[in-house]
């Protein structure tokens, strides 16, 4: 069985970009580029997933005890 393609497939890039960055990670680098908002809003956030995760532990508690 022969297959005809109509274009030809890309070539291989030859000096593919270095997508590795030079130097140690820095999160504090990457946050400073966003924009945290008020402080209340950003205290009412934590609260929520804090509740968030209590409410998936305690499930998770009752599932296992219930089996």
């Amino acid at each position: 069985m022969v297959f005809e393609m109509d274009h030809l497939p890309p070539q291989p890039i030859k000096d593919p970009p270095n997508l590795v960055r030079a130097g140690s990670f820095s999160l504090e680098r990457l946050l400073s580029h966003i924009d945290p908002g008020p402080a209340e809003e950003s205290e009412v956030f934590v609260r929520l997933i804090y509740e968030q995760r209590r409410s998936d532990v305690s499930s998770d508690h009752n599932s296992k005890i219930g089996r």
